[in-house]
């Protein structure tokens, strides 16, 4: 039992503490009560010493609770704060709060300066490199949150309620952090999108974007699908809504099925450079239609290594395969959707040829005439 105007012991701390007024919290109403029993959840002001994990207890009677212990987390998230602030006054509380739980290497890119907040969003996506709608914006001002919806319609804005007290039940309900399943790539999210952050200072120093490319030293392995990668291609098969020429979903074990069929031929790939790995960012199946024509099923890849001359270096690897087994023709098809308009123009910017009488939207790359299109992406020797 604790009790009001009491003396206590923090064994953590070695210190005595007094206990002054006891109070119940819910949201933002304190109640004042006398006591606190085992079990009961309670809030005490004015500590001089005690912090989050330390224990109280009866002076003479010295007990030492084990701290809680934060478990590594299985699903990492982008977390950038955006406040109207200096950047060093808006750091200072990650820095030196020892009970901040976010530190600033839980951030994947952090903002703090007096422009409008949805420009610096915009900013922030550039970054990044990840979609509108893939974004949460969580502010306490109304007028914040209206500016964001009228600007940036695409990034989701919860209506939080007044309450600070009940965000968390709030955001609980939305849904808006759930994901149907996750991979090892997942845990290191953050850290990727830090890179991602580091690369994109990086090309500011160079006055044109070839020998910034060069720069990177960039190296992708190139493989089947296979029981160590399935579940991060079939992951991307169920995310990648932009970069995604058909958007077609498959399950786990429909990409099982597929890999192991001799109606396709399967390939991802991943991307690394100098400044880190971005693990597996894209998929391609390709259907045999016949003994010379390849159809594109799907090509998908991550919005994070866009302009890296990776869709070249794909089509270099699916003619090279084309040309060992004798293919002389390689169709693709664009089925558009509400998100994937940014690769509309996909196959003629690579040189394929529009099919004239099809129903959908379809182009035909000849073998024979290929030429590769210039990268600066090296094939790693498995």
């Amino acid at each position: 039992m604790m009790s009001s105007d009491s003396a206590v012991y923090n064994a953590t701390k070695e210190k005595p503490e007094k206990i002054s007024t006891i109070f119940i919290v819910k949201g933002k109403h304190q109640t004042a009560v006398g006591k606190l029993f085992t079990g009961d959840i309670g809030a005490v002001v004015k500590l001089q010493y005690t912090q989050t994990n330390d224990t109280l207890c009866e002076k003479g009677k010295h007990y030492l609770a084990d701290p809680i212990v934060f478990s590594e987390p299985m699903l990492a998230m982008a977390v950038f704060p955006k406040s109207k602030n200096d950047e060093d006054k808006a750091k200072e509380p990650f820095e030196k709060n020892p009970e901040m739980v976010l530190k600033l290497d839980d951030i994947s890119v952090f903002i703090a300066n007096w422009e409008n907040k949805a420009d610096n969003i915009r900013t922030i996506q550039s970054i990044l490199n990840i979609g509108f709608d893939s974004m949460v914006f969580l502010d306490d001002n109304p007028f914040e949150r209206n500016m964001v919806r009228e600007n940036v319609p695409e990034v989701t804005v919860p209506e939080l309620p007044e309450d600070p007290g009940e965000y968390l039940e709030f955001l609980y309900t939305q849904n808006l952090f759930e994901t149907a399943s996750y991979s090892n790539a997942d845990k290191d999210r953050t850290k990727q999108y830090q890179v991602e952050a580091k690369r994109v200072t990086a090309a500011k120093a160079f006055t044109n974007e070839v020998d910034f490319l060069k720069s990177l030293n960039m190296v992708s392995e190139v493989k089947n699908f296979d029981k160590f990668n399935t579940p991060r291609v079939a992951q991307l098969s169920q995310r990648s809504n932009q970069f995604n020429l058909r958007t077609i979903r498959y399950t786990e074990d429909q990409i099982t099925a597929i890999g192991q069929s001799d109606k396709y031929a399967t390939f991802s790939f991943t991307l690394k450079d100098k400044f880190g790995d971005n693990g597996l960012i894209a998929v391609i199946i390709l259907e045999k239609k016949d003994s010379e024509t390849l159809f594109i099923d799907t090509w998908l890849m991550s919005c994070r290594v866009l302009k890296r001359g990776m869709e070249n270096f794909t089509l270099n690897t699916l003619v090279e395969y084309a040309r060992q087994n004798g293919i002389r023709k390689i169709v693709g098809e664009y089925l558009p959707t509400a998100k994937n308009g940014m690769v509309k123009e996909h196959y003629p910017n690579l040189g394929f040829e529009t099919i004239e009488g099809v129903e959908t939207a379809q182009w035909v790359l000849e073998v024979e005439k290929y030429q590769d299109r210039e990268c600066y992406v090296e094939k790693s020797n498995i």
